[in-house]
């Protein structure tokens, strides 16, 4: 599935001014991906929820991030634990920040199967810029269908 998760499903954003510009009209921003948060937060976007790792593109991100909430997630995994602090965090919409002790990316997928419709999901794509997708029926069913693709393990 690597290669279909690789994709960038939304709009790619290789200029930070004309992504904040995009990001006015929706309810509440999301990120995922600690360079995409700190980015956004130093222009004055005050995500409804963060998801961070503490890295970027595997290497350690120093950054005045603080978070809220911890969860284990494993890479290349989406943990059940996670979902259930995602939601719970999607319901306050207090703009707090998840750090996750082992990997995000794969986090997006519950977000947009968790959050409200007319919210957008900004998530860095690696080499290319930021990457904001619009939550919506047509993008909750891709993520579904992600979802329902991958392997199920008990942990």
């Amino acid at each position: 599935m690597r290669p279909e998760l690789s994709r960038p499903y939304g709009i790619l954003f290789i200029n930070d001014d004309a992504l904040v510009s995009f990001l006015i009209r929706f309810n509440g921003v999301i990120t995922v991906g600690d360079y995409v948060t700190s980015i956004l937060r130093n222009r004055g976007v005050k995500p409804v929820l963060s998801v961070v790792d503490g890295t970027t593109r595997r290497v350690s991100f120093s950054s005045s991030i603080t978070f809220q909430k911890e969860v284990r997630n494993p890479p290349s995994t989406i943990s059940l634990e996670a979902f259930k602090v995602i939601a719970e965090a999607l319901e306050r919409r207090g703009g707090e920040t998840i750090m996750v002790r082992g990997e995000e990316d794969m986090l997006v997928i519950p977000v947009l199967l968790l959050a409200p419709e007319g919210d957008v999901v900004v998530y860095g794509q690696p080499k290319a810029g930021a990457v904001a997708l619009e939550v919506s029926q047509p993008m909750r069913w891709r993520a579904s269908s992600l979802l329902r693709a991958m392997e199920v393990k008990e942990c």
